[in-house]
């Protein structure tokens, strides 16, 4: 029984961890859509929640080089990737108006 129990058990958290990975992969390809280098992108501090997918990432700016560790946070159930940015670089008012969803977004979704 109790070795019955142990295998159940395994295979479950094997179960949750490939589906903690397909998200995680998800949100990489939605990040990666919305950059200038998409190969050059990487990724660390992550953590999977129930309703999102929150981080960071580096990736090669116009220039070549990478820009710095930035936040983002992957919706589920949008599929769709809000990426932390420099204010000082945004001039449009719908710009500002993504950067606070996606600080709005980090807080609600990704504080720890």
């Amino acid at each position: 029984m109790k070795v019955f129990l142990c295998l159940l058990l395994s295979i479950l958290s094997l179960f949750l961890v490939s589906c903690d990975q397909a998200q995680t992969e998800a949100a990489h390809l939605a990040v990666k859509s919305l950059l200038k280098d998409p190969n050059s992108a990487l990724f660390e501090n992550e953590r999977v929640s129930s309703d999102a997918v929150c981080g960071t990432y580096n990736a090669k700016n116009s220039y070549g080089g990478y820009g710095g560790r930035r936040e983002y946070v992957y919706i589920l159930a949008t599929k769709r990737a809000h990426l932390m940015v420099d204010v000082h670089g945004i001039q449009s008012e719908a710009g500002f108006d993504e950067a606070k969803l996606t600080l709005n977004l980090l807080r609600s979704h990704c504080s720890t």
